[in-house]
């Protein structure tokens, strides 16, 4: 069975994400930030402290400084989840559109969904789920005014929106942000 986690990180209006395989009690962090590790373990000890193979990113933070580096030390999963795209000097595990990440048996889709970054991922967790990132809020879509060429950062969140429009109706949406953006 499948598990999401959804952490509301104190009153920045973020948060971030544990994916959890019960049945081979292993987990990945998504979206993870400097100074709220202590929340991620707090609710990786009440799943049970599964075995974290994996680190994620949906994009590079501008608002925020992603812990992603600690927990992928800490939990020696050997790099960073993080689109093939993205400007990194640490280790990464690069990712393209359609990859699959097996998180025990939890199958998460590679969606390639630039436009908020040029580098921006979302995750689609068992045809259940969607991670959205900073692509796609509830009631809102992510900003594209955070420097580059706006009129092509706006084509391409068009098009990443589009593709998004085309998945089914009923999946779960978790964004990057909560409320009022």
């Amino acid at each position: 069975m499948t598990k999401l986690s959804q952490l509301i990180l104190g009153d920045t209006g973020c948060a971030s994400y544990i994916i959890f395989c019960e049945k081979r009690n292993k987990a990945a962090i998504v979206d993870s930030f400097l100074g709220f590790e202590e929340n991620i373990e707090k609710e990786l000890m009440k799943l049970g402290s599964p075995a974290v193979e994996y680190v994620i990113d949906t994009h590079n933070h501008a608002d925020r400084r992603s812990s992603s580096p600690l927990f992928s030390k800490k939990h020696n999963t050997g790099g960073i989840v993080k689109s093939s795209k993205t400007p990194y000097k640490g280790q990464i595990k690069p990712t393209e559109d359609g990859d699959i990440i097996l998180v025990g048996d939890v199958q998460v889709e590679v969606m390639f969904t630039p436009g908020h970054t040029p580098d921006h991922n979302c995750y689609l967790v068992d045809n259940e789920y969607l991670l959205t990132g900073d692509c796609l809020f509830i009631g809102d879509v992510g900003r594209i005014d955070l420097g580059g060429d706006y009129r092509k950062k706006s084509d391409l969140m068009f098009d990443s929106l589009r593709r998004l429009e085309k998945l089914d109706p009923n999946l779960r949406i978790y964004p990057n942000h909560v409320g009022a953006v």
